[in-house]
């Protein structure tokens, strides 16, 4: 088990969650539940076997330093990407620190925005896929058994149960649309792909080598300043260069080694603010609250008020209303997959004090 490493994705802005997740506070900063943000849940849920000198976080430059006053974690584990290239170059360059310090080691790779309930089922199942990763060359990654049809998360088609109960992936599907996704649930094939992987750094890089080759190139010439003060010049240098990819895309779609293990443990992605439905209590008339609010004949609307003051609410369905200190957002609920958009027209017209 000391060669085991967990590696935490966490430099997302979470612009689905604006204005309450900005440059500053990003989502896995914020508390969705009292008293513990995100970020630390992750941490809090990795079991003892996995210490905290064996967490690698992986971040842009402007979040750092906050995420490593909030978590506690050594800065030498805290890397620091100069911008976002999607989670392959993130995923490679954590596999190179790990390979560097343990060759061959084992590696989750967590999201820092997940929630999840049952813990204990959740190390039960980690504790698995490391075994698996360690006596195998596969890359595994969690499935999460459907309870509606998504059109928010990429799905996975499963193959035969194999003896050990783990299941070869037949293909990865990118987020369908509601017709595709309600045959994928009757199917009884398919699970939602949860996003945490565990595999070995050597085979990743491997795969990384076959089908990302230029991605491989680039961290190779980052390698040699890996835990030095020349990373940072280094990382500058080359990720400009970087081709933005996901690792589902760029390995995960491609890759014959991929196992699936279907987890036992429930899992919300907090995708967006609909996904705080699943978190508060609906009324009557269908509305869900978080803060101070009133209302009347108002129907199936999500409050979400992180500001002094209250949020009222009259003669309106269906809306999203999303208050904090210095930004209101109003929307129709069936509207906010588009808040990403309007994000971006903030920044266009060069309102960054409010991202």
């Amino acid at each position: 088990m000391t060669d085991r490493f967990a590696v935490i994705m966490a430099g997302g802005s979470g612009t689905r969650f604006w204005p309450r997740s900005r440059k500053s506070r990003p989502k896995q900063l914020l508390e969705i539940r009292p008293g513990r943000t995100l970020i630390q849940e992750t941490l809090d849920r990795l079991p003892d076997w996995l210490p905290r000198e064996r967490v690698i976080a992986v971040t842009n430059v402007e979040q750092a330093e906050a995420l490593v006053a909030h978590t506690g974690l050594s800065p030498e584990n805290v890397l620091r990407e100069p911008m976002g290239r999607d989670t392959a170059p993130c995923v490679a360059l954590a596999a190179a620190i790990v390979e560097k310090r343990c060759p061959g080691a084992a590696m989750a790779v967590l999201p820092a925005d997940h929630l999840i309930e049952d813990v204990e089922a959740f190390r039960a199942d980690l504790e698995r896929a490391f075994r698996t990763a360690e006596s195998e060359d596969s890359l595994l990654t969690f499935g999460i058994h459907p309870d509606h049809p998504a059109t928010g998360y990429g799905w996975i088609e499963l193959a035969q149960r194999r003896v050990d109960g783990l299941f070869p992936v037949e293909s990865f599907r990118e987020k369908p649309d509601e017709k595709t996704a309600r045959r994928f649930l009757r199917s009884g094939r398919f699970l939602w792909n949860s996003g945490i992987f565990v595999w070995r750094s050597s085979v990743i890089r491997e795969e990384i080598a076959e089908f990302l080759p230029e991605l491989a190139s680039a961290i190779g010439s980052i390698e040699a300043r890996l835990d030095t003060p020349r990373l940072a010049e280094e990382l500058a240098r080359i990720y400009p260069t970087l081709e933005p990819v996901s690792i589902d895309r760029g390995i995960l779609q491609k890759s014959d080694r991929i196992v699936c293990l279907a987890a036992s443990f429930d899992w919300d992605d907090l995708g967006s603010f609909e996904s705080l439905v699943r978190q508060g209590d609906v009324d009557e008339e269908g509305n869900v609250v978080f803060g101070e609010a009133e209302w009347l004949n108002a129907e199936g609307c999500l409050v979400d008020n992180h500001a002094d003051g209250i949020v009222a609410l009259l003669g309106v369905k269906d809306l999203l209303v999303v208050r904090v200190d210095d930004a209101v957002l109003v929307a129709r609920r069936d509207q906010e997959q588009q808040v990403r958009d309007l994000v971006q027209r903030l920044k266009e017209r060069g309102k960054d004090r409010y991202l």
